[in-house]
């Protein structure tokens, strides 16, 4: 019985099976834009995965993120930490202050009633 118990315990965990090995050594090195398109052009995954039919729009896309993020990684360096406290206090003082619609607003019987009835008097 302890056998059972021990089979159990040390049995190997399935895990998902990869679809894709990359070395760390390819994960580090570039790709041109025609080896991408070559290797969309032969594996009918990459275009779906992507996103995009041709390599210069992955390129261009993946430049323009990565661009985005750098730029956002600048300005908040530049912010100095007590800009940036006053920028989440405002930004909390604002949602608190935010005007709420009529349509947010639960329903309240006793409320309605009150006001029609202060409205047929006015009337």
């Amino acid at each position: 019985r302890t056998e059972v118990f021990d089979k159990m315990n040390n049995a190997l965990v399935k895990k998902p099976m990869t679809l894709y090995d990359i070395p760390e050594a390819l994960s580090k090195s570039e790709v041109s834009r025609a080896q991408l398109q070559r290797l969309m052009d032969e594996d009918e995954t990459l275009p779906i995965l992507l996103q995009e039919g041709r390599a210069d729009k992955v390129i261009r896309r993946f430049k323009q993120a990565h661009l985005a993020e750098q730029e956002e990684q600048n300005s908040e360096e530049l912010v100095n930490p007590v800009q940036r406290l006053q920028g989440q206090v405002f930004t909390g003082v604002d949602t608190l202050e935010r005007v709420k619609l009529d349509e947010d607003l639960p329903e309240v019987p006793e409320i309605s009633g009150l006001t029609e009835a202060l409205s047929d008097a006015i009337t």
